[in-house]
């Protein structure tokens, strides 16, 4: 994949040498990057760390890969996907990304500057957050990702980790790193699925598979807009209630649990959380994704009315059973129709 932007071919100066220290993150006065002046470090994470810099015409983040990562082809063409995915899009619950850069043998991203902490932070920190806060950011995120599949891109990692909470209470949808683009041509596509089932079954962040519908925990190619319903709902799951949906001792087990255990009520956490809400994630987690609900516009629609009437869990489940029995009888009509045609063959040509 080629790289937006290289700078630093030329002959080095001082500033250049002095190279920022990606594991430590310690960042010495006026240390450069290319055209960089690196301002100080705004966190890290398993792959990279993310630097407060300026870009001569506004404050930027730039988020460079670690040598190790760098160092592993699978690692780095998620880091290159997320920026080429990055660039494409526009909206008020994304970074921006403006540029991606090489130099002195770091590979990094330069991005919109949004400051704040992660939701996992914040749930780590406080513990559960109130229902009402939890829904308003639930009806960002279906915002957010109904534009990203409108844009044929389904993100497949949510997580209160990549969630940034900004000024103003706004959210911010980061590492589309996983990202899956639908439109994408086949060999292409394929190379991309590979990647991500590698890297989800090897367990770059333990806790993903905890947010993983059952489907894509199988195979990553399989991962549609209702996966990402399901990765929405195990989020809010996360910070209602403090608890992974699912926890176990390894990414292996907490698979296993992800397809065996019954999915969890955040009632059994706190009964004192609404019903409706309750009814709403569990229909949002079922685990035939046939079964659950189907897009980012319904969620949003139920989010709503959940937060008009906390109490009518009635109205949500009798709601997912009508959604069950229309998924029913289109299953009849194509294997009624399988057989006729089967029938008509074997007459024609029997």
């Amino acid at each position: 994949m080629s790289v937006a932007h290289r700078c630093g071919d030329g002959p080095m100066d001082d500033d250049q040498r002095q190279q920022p220290d990606v594991t430590t993150g310690i960042v010495r006065q006026r240390q450069r990057f290319g055209p960089f002046v690196l301002e100080g470090s705004l966190g890290s994470g398993a792959m990279a760390r993310v630097y407060r810099s300026h870009d001569g015409q506004r404050p930027v983040a730039i988020k460079i890969l670690s040598s190790a990562a760098a160092a592993d082809p699978e690692l780095l063409a998620r880091f290159h996907r997320e920026a080429a995915i990055g660039r494409r899009l526009r909206h008020r619950h994304i970074v921006a990304v403006y540029d991606e850069v090489y130099h002195q043998q770091h590979h990094a991203i330069v991005m919109e500057l949004a400051e704040g902490p992660s939701l996992e932070a914040l749930v780590d920190h406080q513990g559960p957050m109130p229902w009402r806060r939890v829904l308003g950011y639930g009806l960002q995120l279906t915002e957010v990702l109904g534009y990203l599949h409108e844009q044929g891109i389904i993100h497949r990692d949510i997580k209160p980790a990549n969630i940034q909470l900004t000024a103003g209470d706004v959210i911010k949808l980061l590492d589309l790193g996983f990202g899956k683009r639908v439109e994408s041509s086949a060999v292409e596509q394929s190379s991309s699925e590979a990647l991500a089932s590698d890297l989800t079954v090897s367990g770059t962040s333990l806790g993903s598979p905890a947010y993983m519908a059952p489907e894509q925990v199988s195979d990553a190619g399989h991962a549609g807009a209702a996966s990402d319903v399901y990765g929405l709902a195990a989020t809010m799951f996360h910070l209602l209630t403090g608890s992974l949906p699912y926890d176990g001792d390894s990414a292996v087990q907490v698979m296993e649990r992800v397809f065996s255990d019954p999915v969890p009520h955040i009632q059994d956490h706190d009964p004192q959380l609404p019903p409706a809400l309750d009814a709403l994630l569990l229909w949002a987690m079922a685990k035939d994704p046939q079964r659950r609900l189907p897009d980012m516009a319904t969620l949003r629609d139920w989010l709503e009315r959940v937060g008009d009437d906390p109490a009518d869990a009635a109205a949500v489940r009798r709601a997912r059973r009508a959604h069950c029995r229309q998924g029913l009888m289109l299953i009849t009509v194509v294997v009624c129709a399988l057989v006729i045609s089967g029938a008509c063959c074997w007459w024609v040509w029997g």
